[in-house]
């Protein structure tokens, strides 16, 4: 990711994290969580339905990040 230095920034921990996040594929969805959390990101929220576990996260800095695990893969 860039950020040009004249530009204004968006401040992410201020926005609702449907708005913007980074969205990846997690085989184990529960594991990332946990291993993120670890590492300083901070749990927003977690969502579990038949065959989907979703896990919406900020990292320190306030990005929003989403791990999707499905059992029916795209």
């Amino acid at each position: 990711m860039y950020q040009k230095e004249n530009e204004p920034f968006s401040n992410f921990k201020e926005r609702q994290p449907a708005t913007f996040h980074m969205a990846f594929v997690s085989d184990d969805a529960k594991l990332d969580k946990e291993r993120l959390i670890r590492e300083g990101a901070s749990l927003v929220e977690e969502v579990k339905r038949e065959g989907v576990h979703l896990v919406m996260l900020r990292d320190p800095w306030g990005m929003p990040l989403q791990l999707c695990q499905r059992a029916n893969k795209f």
